[in-house]
């Protein structure tokens, strides 16, 4: 089976390893991979099997590129991990709709961006990384697999989206073997979800004054993910930062951040 694979950072470092690892490397060919060139120069310094991979930069939307590797290599699927922008119903329909993307949300309840920022501020119990069908809008399409991860009242940004990374491979994994299988099942999304766009989340980094506790906790805790500002008072004109208690015996940024080979390249 031929894939041509979408995306860039850390979940698609982790998603790229399984599915050239082994188990799936004897049976899935990758044809071509669609991403930023930081991301390409990490994988084929990684990867020998990657030297000649074939590139698209993901910098522009370049899909008479993908339209035309499709033709020409004979892809039978696209895989989608935190690829930058909306695949249109041309490229879904070049690969007869099977088009999958993995979501470290839990869908339609939280569409976008900042989505671990958001369940931590909305006091939820759980959060999911879930795989969906694509369709030409944001994180919609029927859903394929779910997997629950619990929240717990100390986690922050950063810890949350760190349980998140060997549930994201290992629900990957599975969905390899059903797509491999022909077996990729279709359960409608309930509901409209809310979408966060990409700026949403800095006005709750301001923290106010007399506000509630236990919000300004969630606040403090959903901003917690070096190397990005916390959350802050403004105090005559300057900023406070404030940190999670478990963290507040030191300065944010000494805590080991993601480096750049996590956040950025990812391989």
């Amino acid at each position: 089976m031929k894939v041509l694979f979408l995306g860039q950072g850390r979940l698609a470092c982790l998603c790229l390893r399984v599915l050239m690892g082994s188990g799936f490397k004897e049976r899935i060919s990758l044809a071509s991979i669609v991403t930023n060139e930081s991301f390409y120069e990490g994988l084929r310094s990684e990867n020998e099997a990657c030297r000649d991979l074939p590139f698209i930069s993901n910098h522009v939307r370049n899909e008479q590129l993908i339209l035309e590797s499709v033709e020409s290599m004979g892809v039978d699927a696209l895989v989608s991990v935190q690829h930058k922008w909306i695949l249109s119903s041309d490229v879904i329909s070049s690969v007869s709709g099977k088009v999958f993307n993995l979501h470290n949300a839990k869908l339609p309840d939280y569409k976008g961006h900042n989505t671990i920022s958001f369940a931590i501020l909305n006091d939820e119990k759980n959060y999911s990384v879930t795989i969906h069908w694509v369709v030409p809008e944001v994180d919609e399409g029927d859903l394929i697999k779910e997997s629950v991860i619990p929240i717990s009242p100390e986690d922050t940004a950063l810890s949350l989206y760190r349980k998140t990374l060997p549930v994201a491979e290992s629900t990957f994994r599975e969905f390899l073997d059903l797509m491999l299988a022909g077996d990729v099942p279709r359960t409608p999304l309930s509901g409209d979800g809310v979408f966060y766009g990409k700026a949403a989340w800095e006005p709750n980094k301001l923290l106010q004054l007399g506000e509630d506790p236990k919000v300004m906790d969630r606040k403090v805790r959903a901003s917690y993910f070096p190397p990005y500002e916390p959350a802050y008072l403004q105090v005559s004109g300057k900023k406070v930062y404030r940190l999670p208690e478990s963290q507040a015996a030191n300065p944010w940024h000494e805590e080991r951040p993601l480096n750049k080979s996590e956040w950025e390249i990812g391989c």
